[in-house]
């Protein structure tokens, strides 16, 4: 484990960003295997929101385009008023001012279970689009693994080092978010391992994530927010969504969802 995240954490975890559509942003992340997570350098994760109730952080998301975010389904409120649910993006602490943009529409998977926490993935549309252009934003790149593979291995493999970000609270008996953005790294569990076998529910559809034996994981407020991986490329790959769990995390697989397929299919 240690080997593999001294060499994962040895790398330049950044890439032009003209030579590439996603993945990189405008600094470079600089990682370390602090116990409970760190803060993170600015514009390190661009593509990163703060989901927002009525003003109040609630969740986490990602842009993957610059009309829509992807997060987890259960920080999607059943109903609410217009005006009153937004994001806010390219920012670092939860009271800079950003690019703010109302959500005019939300796509919660078909097949969500609250119960279980299957298919805990959802869109939301903005009213108008993120720009692009400036230098705090940048769009996380989906997944690109050959479905038919999920039949016959896992995904992200066990023992894969993983990054996690978002404003939660820093202590779980806290209900504050950290107002700067953190980062915590991770490693993908097996889900043959007691500890994930106990809140796993499907395993084509959740994988389990954290420090074997516990110590780390993401807090409240992180939900909907990225679990990513680095590729050889040098791009972050977004391979799973916060999702539920304490001291081991239960992450939705973004690579199973047929709503982010149809969506990835349809886009330009």
């Amino acid at each position: 484990m240690d080997d593999k995240f001294d060499a994962y954490l040895s790398k330049e975890t950044t890439a032009e960003r003209s030579s590439v559509t996603c993945g990189c942003s405008e600094n470079p992340a600089i990682l370390s295997k602090i116990v409970g997570g760190e803060e993170s350098i600015p514009n390190s994760f661009g593509w990163v929101v703060s989901i927002r109730m009525y003003s109040s952080h609630v969740c986490g998301g990602s842009i993957i385009s610059d009309f829509w975010i992807i997060t987890a389904a259960h920080c999607i409120p059943s109903n609410y008023v217009f005006g009153s649910f937004s994001i806010m993006a390219g920012i670092q602490n939860l009271s800079d001012i950003g690019q703010e943009r109302l959500i005019v529409e939300s796509f919660v998977h078909p097949q969500y279970d609250p119960d279980t926490f299957d298919n805990d993935i959802a869109l939301v549309r903005l009213n108008l689009p993120l720009d692009m252009t400036h230098r705090s934003l940048a769009i996380i790149c989906l997944p690109i693994i050959n479905n038919t593979l999920l039949d016959f291995q896992e995904y992200p493999s066990p023992g894969t080092p993983l990054v996690g970000i978002g404003w939660g609270t820093l202590m779980s008996n806290n209900t504050e978010p950290s107002e700067t953005l953190q980062q915590v790294t991770l490693e993908t569990i097996a889900n043959y391992r007691a500890f994930c076998m106990s809140i796993i529910h499907n395993v084509t559809l959740q994988f389990c994530a954290g420090i074997d034996g516990g110590g780390k994981d993401t807090c409240q407020g992180d939900s909907g927010g990225p679990i990513m991986m680095f590729r050889s490329t040098g791009q972050w790959e977004l391979v799973g969504l916060t999702s539920y769990g304490s001291r081991i995390l239960l992450i939705c697989l973004i690579s199973q969802s047929a709503l982010l397929k149809r969506l990835s299919s349809s886009q330009k």
